[in-house]
C-alpha cells in the first residue's frame, strides 16, 4: 500500500532532513586570526589586513571587520584599512559563526610636509680674505617634514662653505653660494665677494 502525504508535509520533512543533514555535517568554527597584529602606514594610505579563519574547511567563513576609532582608521568588509590621521586604532575581525575575534594594531603616521621654496638670509656679501661669514637657510613652509639642505660653492679657490653655511674666504674675487633642499631640490643663492686682506706696513725708513 502507498500511502501518500500532503505536500505541504511532504515539504516539511525534506526540509527537517536537510537542517538534520547539514547540522551534522557542518564544520564549526574554532578561531580566527589575522595576518598582521600590527602595521605603521601614513595618512591617507592604505593597508590590507587578511583573516584565516580555523579551521580551514569551516562551513561559515564569513566574518565582519571594525575599527575602535573611525576617526583614526577605517575598514571596509573586505579587511581594507584606510589611514584617516596619526593615532592608533585597533581593527577587530569576528566570525559570524562563534564569535571570535582577533585584532590589529594600526598605527597611523602624520602625512609628510613637502618643501616648497628656500631662501638664503643674505643674497650678497662683502668679506675679506681669511675671514668668516655665517649663511643661514629659511626652508618654506617653516614646518615642512625634511629640513635638510646642501650647501656648495661655485669656485672654492675663492670661497669654501661647509655644511652649516658658514662661508670662509679664501682669495679675492667673486663667488656664488648656493643651498639646496634635499626634498624637492629647491635653491637659493648668495653672492660673495671676497676683498684682498690689506697689507699691514712693518716698518718705515728715510
Amino acid at each position: 500500500m502507498t500511502i501518500k502525504l500532503p505536500g505541504a508535509l511532504k515539504f516539511l520533512l525534506y526540509s527537517l532532513f536537510l537542517f538534520f543533514h547539514v547540522s551534522i555535517y557542518a564544520q564549526a568554527v574554532t578561531g580566527v586570526s589575522v595576518d598582521l597584529t600590527e602595521a605603521t602606514i601614513t595618512e591617507g594610505g592604505t593597508q590590507q589586513l587578511t583573516a584565516t579563519i580555523a579551521p580551514v574547511d569551516a562551513t561559515d567563513q564569513s566574518v565582519i571587520w571594525s575599527s575602535d576609532d573611525e576617526l583614526i582608521a577605517t575598514v571596509d568588509s573586505n579587511g581594507l584599512v584606510t589611514a584617516v590621521a596619526a593615532g592608533t586604532a585597533i581593527i577587530t575581525v569576528t566570525t559570524t559563526d562563534g564569535d571570535f575575534t582577533a585584532t590589529s594594531t594600526i598605527t597611523v603616521e602624520a602625512a609628510p610636509i613637502a618643501v616648497t621654496g628656500v631662501s638664503i638670509d643674505l643674497t650678497e656679501a662683502t668679506i675679506t680674505e681669511g675671514d668668516t661669514q655665517q649663511l643661514t637657510a629659511t626652508i618654506a613652509p617653516v614646518d615642512a617634514t625634511d629640513q635638510s639642505v646642501t650647501w656648495s660653492s661655485d669656485d672654492e679657490l675663492i670661497a669654501t662653505v661647509d655644511s652649516n653655511g658658514l662661508v670662509t674666504a679664501v682669495a679675492a674675487g667673486t663667488v656664488i653660494i648656493t643651498v639646496t633642499t634635499t626634498d624637492g631640490d629647491f635653491t637659493a643663492t648668495s653672492t660673495i665677494t671676497v676683498e684682498a686682506a690689506p697689507i699691514a706696513v712693518t716698518g718705515v725708513s728715510i
